[in-house]
């Protein structure tokens, strides 16, 4: 009797946790919108910035974000879109529909907030993650060089 009520509990606990949903915050996750129509972003979440140097080299079509403020710009990567965080609320659309989005900022700062944004506005993206820490632009750039 009670190995059939411990089975039980546990197909209940199985069938909750798959109707829950996603989080935002889960690395790989999905997400979908609002509408009859179901999008999916696939979130990478953090990338240590070796990791995302070794992503930025290997993935077709991406996309490079800097999320800080103009002043703060010194370095950037080669080829990036500039998108300051505290903007990327109203300025989501410019980017490219479809293509895998990698944030950036100066330390690791900024860009989760960047990304935190984009997880709720642009359910578009095919793949988004952020690099969490100093980025390695002269690495990257020249690769690009």
């Amino acid at each position: 009797m009670i190995y059939r009520l411990a089975i039980f509990a546990l197909a209940i606990v199985i069938s909750l946790s798959s109707c829950a949903g996603t989080r935002g915050d889960d690395k790989g996750s999905e997400i979908a919108t609002q509408d009859t129509t179901t999008m999916t972003m696939k979130q990478l979440g953090a990338m240590k910035p070796q990791e995302a140097l070794q992503y930025m080299l290997n993935t077709p079509d991406l996309v490079i974000i800097d999320t800080r403020e103009p002043q703060y710009i010194d370095k950037q990567f080669e080829g990036c879109l500039s998108i300051p965080y505290t903007q990327m609320a109203e300025r989501y659309n410019e980017i490219p529909e479809g293509r895998p989005v990698l944030l950036h900022c100066g330390l690791g700062w900024v860009a989760p907030k960047a990304y935190k944004t984009l997880v709720e506005k642009n359910p578009n993206i095919k793949e988004l993650s952020y690099i969490d820490g100093a980025p390695l632009f002269d690495e990257y750039n020249k690769t690009k060089k």
